[in-house]
């Protein structure tokens, strides 16, 4: 075949490819966009009818001609419809059709399957020396054709025109730069695609109809992924697969037979195929990428949010548990007063009541402590102040607290005061870690059972036990018991009322003091053992 002979389909074939990229770039923009999805109707049909427009150009045997001429003009009439449904739907991303939208589609079926009969095109009436079209024999309904056209043409221009006038900013240049883009389309292919065959007899710029598309493809792509083009990355890869096909329209352009156009022009297909599978995944990486760009950005603002919530709640509770523990103080003093008869001899029903009322209000400063504590450990206000302190002393003191509860489950207190010196710890903190040791053994100890507190010297540490015979502790928890809000499963079957913070608030102020806390068992209902150590040497505690 000649040289110029392929120049024709170099053209179409640029157009081609080009349109196939902006039109895969524009949808894959945003799949779910009724807009997007209109637009790459277009782009279709227009491929389509590039297509045939080219074909019918290309070949040479009269009732071929025929044919593709009337599918040429059958597939204008879609092509015109999908504009309008396009630019009825943009910008939209959801659309409610109206009554017309929707029934229009029968006149379109109507008029251009009668397209395809010699209603329209009778027959062609003449040919060039090559065998190309020259004339065409018209029939009456290419009037029928011309008014679908210019109907379909005259509403999708007054849709525009009136959105342009209603819409602002961004919106508006969008409108504008796709109606500059029909203009010059249509203004094209009603010149050399309508006008010379119908008017003229003159049908041998019909081949190059899908150039005349090109300009409103280019301008519709720009107005709806305008910042896709502005991204390097996708920006490269549409020029690199574009220039790859078009290497391989170059091997189409210089192909010397049929068979070798055909084969290179399945390959030129297969990697503009490939090209577009790959702008897709390129444009899914940097969506997935900004998406968690913004995501990160929204968590970091989150966190910082809750970073000050949670410093207002850590100031609400040591607020409140200060002003709450105030009360309590003084009513647990009245209360141990009257106990003792400070304010006159209380009968045997009394003092039973009187006893219970001092229990629950020593148990509800307990738990305020414990809130308190929390709210200090979060806040990095926990002071530990060591001095010298007797701890046979603070154990009994505590055994002495809790002795009514171990009598009411008929549970035997052990602890043998050995010889000490004194010791440097904080008396008030320490109290509170063993006070919560031996009231949680004795929570989960059965009836009868013993609850044994030691403490021994051993290099430069003190070790204090407390032994129990209760439920025990399943091996793979023993080393998460110290977390926050963290019980054992079997103790919620025996005790409901616990917070899972006494541990952990012992766990932050035996480190104060520099030492360490731990708990062996030897597995369920076989009685567990809870250890801590202090130093013996007069180092400052750790503020937690």
């Amino acid at each position: 075949m000649d040289f110029f002979l392929n120049l024709d389909i170099f053209s179409v074939g640029i157009v081609v490819a080009a349109t196939v990229i902006l039109g895969a770039v524009s949808y894959f923009n945003n799949k779910k966009s009724i807009s997007n999805r209109f637009f790459l109707i277009f782009v279709i049909v227009t491929i389509l009818w590039t297509s045939i427009n080219y074909a019918s150009y290309k070949i040479t045997d009269p009732t071929l001609i025929l044919f593709f001429l009337r599918a040429e003009i059958y597939l204008a009439v879609w092509l015109v419809y999908s504009l309008y449904m396009f630019v009825s739907v943009f910008p939209e991303e959801q659309h409610i059709f109206n009554k017309f939208s929707k029934y229009s589609i029968f006149l379109v079926i109507i008029v251009s399957l009668f397209n395809f009969t010699p209603f329209v095109f009778r027959s062609i009436s003449s040919f060039t020396s090559d065998g190309h079209v020259a004339t065409v024999q018209n029939g009456p309904g290419i009037a029928v054709f011309g008014m679908t056209v210019f109907f379909f043409l005259g509403i999708s221009l007054y849709h525009l025109i009136k959105k342009i006038k209603q819409a602002k900013n961004k919106e508006k240049k969008q409108l504008k730069t796709i109606l500059l883009g029909i203009g010059l389309m249509f203004f094209l292919i009603l010149i050399f695609n309508f006008i010379f065959p119908a008017f003229f007899n003159n049908a041998s710029f019909i081949a190059f109809g899908g150039v005349f598309i090109f300009p409103f493809i280019i301008a519709t792509s720009y107005a709806m992924v305008k910042q896709e083009f502005l991204n390097i990355k996708v920006l490269t890869t549409e020029i690199v697969t574009f220039l790859i096909a078009m290497a391989m329209l170059l091997q189409i352009f210089l192909s010397t037979d049929f068979t070798s156009l055909l084969y290179r022009f399945f390959i030129f297909l297969l990697v503009l195929s490939a090209g577009i599978l790959l702008i897709r995944s390129i444009r899914k990486e940097i969506l997935q990428r900004e998406k968690l760009e913004q995501l990160t950005q929204e968590l970091q603002s989150a966190n910082v949010r809750l970073k000050q919530l949670d410093e207002a709640k850590t100031e609400f509770l040591s607020i409140t548990s200060h002003q709450l523990r105030t009360p309590l103080s003084a009513i647990k003093g009245y209360l141990s007063m009257l106990e003792e008869g400070d304010f006159g001899k209380l009968s045997k029903k009394q003092a039973d009541i009187m006893g219970i009322l001092l229990r629950n209000s020593e148990r509800l400063i307990r738990l305020i402590n414990i809130f308190l504590n929390i709210s200090r450990i979060e806040s990095g206000r926990l002071k530990i102040t060591k001095s010298p302190n007797d701890l046979n002393k603070l154990i009994n003191d505590i055994i002495k607290s809790l002795q009514i509860e171990a009598d009411q489950k008929h549970i035997h207190l052990d602890f043998k005061p050995i010889e000490l010196p004194m010791l440097p710890f904080d008396s008030d903190k320490l109290s509170d870690v063993i006070l919560n040791l031996v009231d949680n053994a004795i929570k989960y100890t059965p009836l009868g059972g013993t609850v044994a507190i030691a403490a021994k010297l051993k290099d430069n540490y003190m070790v204090v036990s407390v032994h129990d015979n209760g439920i025990g502790i399943a091996y793979e928890e023993l080393d998460q018991l110290f977390e926050k809000f963290r019980r054992g499963k079997e103790i919620n079957k025996v005790d409901t009322s616990g917070n899972g913070l006494g541990l952990y608030i012992a766990k932050k102020i035996i480190e104060g003091h520099g030492g360490n806390i731990w708990a062996e068992s030897e597995g369920e209902n076989k009685g567990s053992i809870f250890k801590f150590t202090l130093p013996l040497t007069d180092e400052p505690g750790v503020d937690i």
